[in-house]
């Protein structure tokens, strides 16, 4: 394997950037979601005039994400024809089950309505899973997780491509709580400071930078 050069992923996640910044994306999104929330007159300066809001944004994405998201979510697993049928069903019923946990654990029906609600707002929307071997679920240690993630917060490896499996690389952005991000360093604690800017984490301006860093996971 190659090894993981910190400064080259910063560079990458440098020209996403800017590429996001060039074609006005983070803008877009903070524009829609003030909107959504009442906030239509923000960057206005008209103190001597009512600046009334008539917010018919939200009620119809609401309602939109509603009826989308009302049917439950099922999978049922089928494994090719050939194999052996008692295997086959035995093996079909364990899969299955074991996506209904990982959806279970995950919250992922949960999820799912924030997932529509982003695409509706901000024009796509993301899950990231991995695998994390020390998330501790009560009755296992280590399992899938699954969190939303903004799509002010991907960067592609090549914005030309919609295709997300066809990408060179995908680079997801954190704002983690230094210590946190401390501990994850192992032997380079002392390297990892918090931010001085809020970076493009638009769901998270709020915190501000003190004791949280920006992660970038390629």
């Amino acid at each position: 394997m190659n090894k993981i050069n910190p400064t080259e992923i910063y560079t990458e996640y440098q020209k996403g950037v800017q590429y996001c910044d060039q074609i006005g994306i983070f803008e877009d999104v903070r524009h829609n979601r003030n909107f959504y929330l009442g906030k239509q007159w923000e960057g206005v300066n008209a103190p001597s005039i009512e600046l009334p809001v008539i917010n018919i944004f939200r009620p119809a994405i609401d309602y939109y994400v509603a009826m989308l998201v009302s049917d439950d979510i099922g999978v049922t697993c089928e494994f090719p024809e050939g194999t052996d049928d008692q295997v086959k069903r035995a093996v079909e019923y364990v899969v299955s089950n074991m996506i209904d946990e990982v959806f279970e654990q995950t919250k992922f029906k949960f999820k799912l309505r924030q997932f529509v609600k982003n695409e509706a707002l901000d024009g796509d929307a993301y899950i990231h899973w991995w695998y994390d071997p020390e998330k501790d679920y009560g009755t296992q240690i280590g399992g899938i997780c699954a969190e939303l993630i903004m799509n002010v917060n991907v960067i592609h490896g090549n914005p030309a491509l919609s295709d997300i499996d066809g990408q060179p690389y995908l680079i997801v952005v954190s704002k983690l709580p230094t210590d946190q991000v401390k501990k994850m360093a192992k032997g380079h604690e002392e390297e990892i400071t918090p931010d001085n800017d809020d970076n493009t984490l638009l769901e998270q301006d709020a915190i501000g930078s003190t004791n949280y860093t920006t992660v970038l996971t390629k």
